[in-house]
C-alpha cells in the first residue's frame, strides 16, 4: 500500500489519511476496496469530476458503503474506537496517534481485506507504469475500477465506470 500512497499527490494522500482516520474512529477492523474508493471520491477533484460527468455521487457513495464528506477536516478520536470509557486499548491494534503524526502515516497496521490488498497491488502496478511523478485521486479511482470488476460494476450503475473516468481524464489531458 505504501507504494500507492507514495505515488499519490497531496490531495490523494489526504483522502487516504481520512479513510484511515475514519476507520479508526468507527472501530473498523479492516479496509476494503470500497473504503479506499469512497475516500478517493471524497477528494475535491474527484467530486468535481463526478459533477462534470453527471454522477449522483451521494447515491454512489451510499452504494459503496460510505458518505460524502464536506471539508478537509478529520475527526481524531479521543479514545480508542470501540473501547468503552475507562477500558484498556486492545494491544493488537495501535492507537490512532501511533498511526498518524502531523498528517503523515507513521505506521499502517490497519489490515486490508484480502481483496483490497490484491486490488492495491494491481493499482500499484498500474500507477508504476505511469510516467507522472504523482497521481491524482481520480487516476487512482480509475486504477481501482480497472482492477476490481465488482466495484466497477457498482460505480457504472451511477455513471462512474472505468470507461467514463478514462474518457474524462482523456478530455482533460490527464491520461
Amino acid at each position: 500500500m505504501f507504494s500507492v500512497i507514495e505515488r499519490l499527490d497531496p490531495e490523494g494522500r489526504r483522502a487516504l489519511f481520512m479513510c484511515v482516520a475514519s476507520a479508526y474512529s468507527s472501530g473498523t477492523s479492516s479496509l476494503d476496496c470500497e473504503d479506499l474508493l469512497v475516500a478517493l471520491l471524497n477528494s475535491d477533484s474527484s467530486a468535481g469530476a463526478c459533477a462534470e460527468l453527471g454522477v449522483d455521487r451521494p447515491a454512489l457513495l451510499r452504494a459503496l458503503g460510505g458518505a460524502a464528506v464536506s471539508g478537509n477536516g478529520v475527526n481524531t478520536p479521543d479514545t480508542e474506537p470501540g473501547a468503552a470509557a475507562g477500558s484498556s486499548i486492545t494491544p493488537s491494534r495501535p492507537s490512532f496517534e501511533s498511526v498518524v503524526s502531523g498528517g503523515h502515516f507513521v505506521n499502517l497496521n490497519l489490515p486490508l481485506s484480502r481483496r483490497a490488498a490484491e486490488v492495491l497491488a494491481a493499482v500499484g502496478e498500474s500507477l508504476a507504469s505511469m510516467r507522472a511523478e504523482s497521481v491524482t485521486p481520480l487516476r487512482a479511482v480509475l486504477a481501482i475500477l480497472e482492477a476490481n470488476s465488482e466495484v466497477n460494476e457498482t460505480a457504472t450503475r451511477f455513471g462512474l465506470g472505468a470507461s467514463s473516468v478514462r474518457q474524462h481524464l482523456g478530455r482533460s489531458g490527464a491520461v
